[in-house]
């Protein structure tokens, strides 16, 4: 990238694949990229113009690609793909974090469809032939093995893309990729959108912190309303000594995005099976751990077995421990429940072993973990940040850094 990059700090998902970003752009390129923090904080026309831009940016170095008549020259074709990709891994990382956090639904709604036509356009160009050709003529005599790892990689995923699959399956497998893609948005969005809440009186409340209580003062009717998001959802659950409220709670945020969510889920485990089927795997476990450090379905469910054997002893005298706490409350209880776990835990954690979370948090104020987020990432990566006053964010709580 030319410059810093402008990122929100605490954006680590964004931040990690935009890094990993092509670090040069050929000097052909007249239209650089949008800038992130500008595309973020300007209206959804700006942001849905930057990812049009970066689509374009795509488009013109895979042509610049497929054009390259033979022998191409090995830098020029792996600078030309790399650049490719990079523009789609930057349109794709910025319109998924708007699609998670920006305020304005509309905005989302925007960043949401960005992200679709990225991933569309990602899939097609996955299965233009041109392009697999291009890189597999490569002569990569006296390469390095960097250069070697790109290329492989990027012919290895061609070929699990469908590129060598006749004309109407790899039309099957665009569409059903577009498909997956707009569905498991919908199953995010579902429960995102789908906050619920109770009304429990005050006394509900006892056992949970003084910041907490605050913050949610009792309406006109002396009750007060606690949602199913998290930060309501996790501190009632672990603090909250009112057994039954926690039932209540735990159960509305188990409905959330029900029942809309089941016929998503259907859906999806319908069309992985069969993308999985028409590009030759037995199943969409087998697909998706290949390429994966585990390398098969059968290796990762051996991996899994193997843990599940080497904690269940440990998780049996866990579960007593906390089974036993509950006792001493109900001494008629015979089993830990789903809303208990959190609680006892606590519990447990606080008498047996002397730690209370409660306790430990003057330690781990936001300031505090921000600098060392910032510190360890720095020193692991390499990198330095600097904090921008002033800069343009789509939130007053949003603190933006260069990235250099």
């Amino acid at each position: 990238m030319k410059g810093p990059m402008r990122l929100p700090a605490l954006a680590l998902a964004a931040l990690a694949a935009c890094a990993t970003a092509p670090a040069k752009r050929t000097p052909d390129m007249s239209t650089p990229p949008t800038d992130a923090a500008r595309a973020l904080t300007g209206s959804p026309e700006v942001f849905r113009a930057g990812c049009a831009a970066d689509m374009e940016m795509a488009r013109r170095e895979a042509e610049r690609l497929a054009a390259m008549p033979a022998p191409r020259d090995r830098g020029a074709a792996l600078e030309a793909f790399d650049a490719a990709m990079g523009a789609l891994a930057e349109a794709g990382a910025r319109a998924s974090l708007g699609r998670n956090v920006h305020p304005d639904k509309a905005f989302r709604e925007v960043a949401e469809a960005c992200e679709q036509e990225v991933e569309a356009l990602a899939a097609r160009l996955s299965l233009d032939r041109r392009l697999h050709d291009a890189l597999a003529g490569l002569d990569l005599g006296g390469a390095d093995a960097q250069t070697r790892w790109l290329a492989e990689k990027a012919l290895r995923d061609f070929r699990r893309a469908g590129v060598d699959r006749d004309e109407a399956t790899r039309a099957r497998v665009l569409a059903l990729r577009e498909e997956l893609v707009r569905a498991g948005q919908a199953f995010i969005r579902n429960i995102t959108e789908d906050v619920r809440r109770i009304e429990l009186p005050a006394a509900a409340l006892d056992g949970l912190p003084d910041d907490y209580r605050k913050a949610r003062p009792p309406g006109p009717g002396g009750k007060v309303a606690i949602t199913t998001n998290n930060t309501d959802f996790l501190p009632f659950m672990t603090y909250a000594r009112d057994g039954a409220a926690r039932e209540r709670l735990w159960r509305l945020y188990l409905l959330r995005a029900s029942p809309q969510n089941a016929a998503v889920l259907d859906e999806m485990l319908r069309k992985r099976a069969e993308l999985a089927r028409l590009l030759g795997y037995p199943s969409w476990a087998a697909y998706a751990t290949e390429d994966k450090m585990i390398r098969s379905d059968a290796a990762a469910a051996a991996f899994v077995e193997k843990v599940a054997q080497a904690a269940a002893r440990r998780m049996e005298r866990d579960y007593g421990e906390l089974l036993a706490r509950k006792r001493r409350d109900d001494p008629a209880a015979t089993r830990v429940d789903g809303w208990d776990a959190l609680y006892y835990q606590n519990l447990v954690k606080a008498e047996a072993y002397g730690f209370d979370a409660r306790e430990a948090r003057p330690y781990l104020e936001y300031g505090r973990v921000r600098d060392g987020v910032l510190d360890v990432t720095a020193r692991l990566f390499g990198i330095a940040y600097h904090r921008v006053e002033n800069a343009p964010t789509w939130h007053p709580d949003v603190e933006a850094y260069d990235v250099l």
